[in-house]
């Protein structure tokens, strides 16, 4: 019996259509606990030694060299009070009208206030970059053809005014909005995630984006398995089921594969019309499309797979149907014509006409294939990694692969002649020639993001489009080679340094910070690490290899921004080689140590007393409590609070 798991994934390299190329944007919110005086902001100027001065309701606050300093009365006590018409002086001081209508000059040197005798001039206005919108969702700023997005925070209605904004000589914004100050930056990078589809009015993704696309007319189009269709229309469509596929109809319009309703045709109108019978048998719970001239291959969840010809699309007839229970995840068109078909249960090869090429001869569940230039077959699996096969027989991967630690949801080819593959949270680039495979994570993305539940590639230009839950992420392929250049020699000052160098402080639209789940191996290798007493230990036969990624590991522990890069670094390997050395020593990756020793101090912090579940939370590594409690029930089997209260009944005993 094969395990029926839906993690079929979508990939697209294309010409922009949700953006121009796109900067990341960081924001950071200051609040009173970093010297914000009023949450009311009435003005901002820049002084020219490069200092920001906001005017509140209730004083000052100078930010500058990533500082920021309150200032609510004077070096002598005199009270500032409400602030208004902040501007700068030559000389480096702020002038501003006071609550009396007094204008007073600030020295920003001593810190001492005394009455303007002459205003200065207002400072020129300088060209924005930004346009600011509030709607339903929260703020959505404009720069260069793309949209940014700051949710609502939970603050009143009033919060939810923008009320000033400001554009420093550096390119940063800063805003007062959900009652407190937004620093915003941007930086060239080669990854953007977006929470929202990008028309005439940005709407949020609400779900997954499972299914991208291109039409006929090479315009971008992605469904979601919250029944919504973007791209087509001007406002996205709702059709009456989840999108889980979707093909372009060469003649305008485009396919979509219904979770559970079958097959539809939406023309470019918006006009649906759906298709539940095929004439042989119920088609339904579709999973994934591949549209070859005009044949459509339909492959489903239990119903096998379908040959369709929509040379009529009112009445699509069956050419062919394949009967197999088992479940298809992807299909791919072959170098030489015919069909390459992944199920669970095996890989196969297919004529056009659905006629068998090649069985499995092993009952697999193979999630995704790419053809490789040499003629051979990589496939993907859940429960034997990565695999390659020609006609029929299995052969040896190429060193670079045999480090990937977890299977593949899909895989497709670059413009550069890369295989860019997608596991449930990074993006992996395979160079062929080289042998040499790049991992990208959320360290390179800027924020955590989930990959599953995603269907079909498609790559036209130099964009790639992934879909994640919820959103999609965009990468700029072409800039890869620097950036990769950048990264792994340390940046310093090269141009993508900054890039990785700085996380983004805020939540982007609709909880994109999602945790990542790991996922199980059918058959996985025992865990072969254990905890010694003080400080968290993993335990194995390489001793020497061992006690020094003991003191690695231990020296991240509480660090958030802690990856697998850096940990390797610090142990002087490659990435693949500590990946290696832990599978083979530990029989575990350096991700899964790295939260087992997390978990076990967590435990260890609560034996002793602390009781404060954010406190631990902060101290292992984790800066959201909530995906801390989550990750320490799935480990212990029961959540931090009845930990602590286990603990706290056995002392009593």
């Amino acid at each position: 019996m094969f395990a029926r798991t839906s993690i079929i994934f979508c990939i697209i390299v294309m010409q922009a259509c949700l953006s121009v190329a796109r900067d990341r944007m960081h924001a950071r919110r200051i609040t009173s606990a970093d010297g914000l005086t009023h949450s009311h902001v009435n003005s901002i100027c820049e002084t020219p030694d490069g200092q920001v001065w906001i005017g509140t309701w209730n004083g000052l606050m100078r930010c500058g060299n990533g500082k920021t300093e309150g200032i609510r009365s004077d070096r002598n006590g005199l009270r500032i009070g409400r602030v208004k018409d902040l501007r700068p002086t030559p000389d480096g001081n702020v002038t501003y009208v006071n609550e009396d209508g007094k204008r007073m000059t600030l020295d920003t040197k001593s810190l001492t206030v005394s009455e303007c005798r002459s205003a200065p001039d207002r400072p020129a206005a300088r060209a924005e970059t930004c346009r600011y919108t509030v709607d339903d969702d929260g703020l959505a700023i404009e720069r260069r053809g793309a949209c940014y997005r700051i949710p609502f925070g939970k603050t009143s209605n009033e919060g939810h005014r923008l009320r000033v904004h400001y554009e420093d000589s550096r390119g940063g914004v800063w805003l007062n909005f959900n009652n407190a100050v937004y620093h915003l930056t941007f930086t060239p990078s080669p990854f953007c995630y977006a929470g929202f589809w990008d028309g005439k009015a940005a709407m949020p993704f609400r779900a997954t984006v499972r299914a991208i696309a291109t039409d006929s007319r090479g315009r971008l189009v992605a469904g979601g398995k919250d029944s919504m269709l973007y791209g087509l229309t001007e406002a996205p469509l709702r059709l009456n089921d989840d999108v889980y596929g979707i093909a372009a109809d060469p003649r305008g319009g485009l396919w979509a594969g219904l979770r559970a309703s079958g097959l539809c045709h939406v023309a470019p109108d918006g006009r649906v019309t759906y298709h539940t019978e095929t004439g042989m048998a119920p088609l339904s719970q579709v999973f994934t499309l591949l549209r070859v001239g005009t044949t459509l291959y339909v492959g489903t969840r239990d119903n096998g797979l379908w040959a369709l010809d929509i040379a009529d699309r009112q009445r699509p007839r069956v050419k062919a149907h394949a009967a197999d229970s088992a479940m298809v995840h992807s299909l791919s068109l072959l170098r030489n014509g015919n069909i390459a078909v992944c199920t669970s249960r095996g890989f196969w090869i297919c004529t056009p006409g659905l006629g068998v090429v090649s069985r499995p001869s092993e009952r697999h569940n193979v999630i995704c294939a790419a053809e490789l230039p040499d003629g051979t077959i990589l496939l993907s699996t859940n429960g034997h990694g990565m695999m390659r096969q020609s006609h029929g027989k299995s052969l040896g991967l190429p060193k670079a692969l045999r480090a990937i630690d977890s299977y593949a949801l899909n895989m497709a080819w670059g413009p550069d002649s890369s295989l860019w593959m997608v596991t449930d949270d990074k993006l992996m680039r395979y160079s062929f020639g080289e042998d040499r495979l790049d991992v990208f994570g959320a360290a390179d993305f800027g924020e955590n993001l989930t990959f599953s539940e995603s269907q079909c590639c498609i790559f036209q230009d130099s964009l790639l489009y992934v879909g994640a839950i919820p959103g999609m992420m965009e990468v700029d392929v072409k800039a890869i080679d620097r950036y990769v250049e950048a990264r792994d020699d340390g940046g310093g000052t090269k141009p993508w340094h900054g890039a990785i160098a700085v996380a983004a402080a805020v939540a982007t639209a609709l909880g994109a910070a999602l945790a990542c789940k790991s996922r199980k191996k059918a058959k996985a290798a025992p865990q072969r690490y254990g905890v010694a007493p003080g400080k968290p230990e993993v335990v194995g036969a390489d001793t020497a290899f061992v006690a020094r990624l003991n003191s690695v590991l231990n020296s991240v522990i509480a660090d958030a921004d802690a990856d697998i890069d850096s940990i390797a670094s610090s142990m002087n390997m490659t990435r693949n080689m500590l990946f290696q050395r832990c599978s083979e020593t530990l029989g575990a990756t350096p991700a899964a140590l790295l939260q087992r020793m997390r978990m076990e101090r967590a435990c260890q912090l609560f034996d002793a007393g602390e009781r404060r579940v954010k406190e631990v939370a902060w101290q292992t590594g984790f800066n959201d409590p909530k995906y801390f409690a989550k990750v320490f029930k799935k480990t212990k089997g029961m959540t931090p609070t009845q930990y602590v209260e286990n603990q706290r009944e056995k002392g009593g005993k």
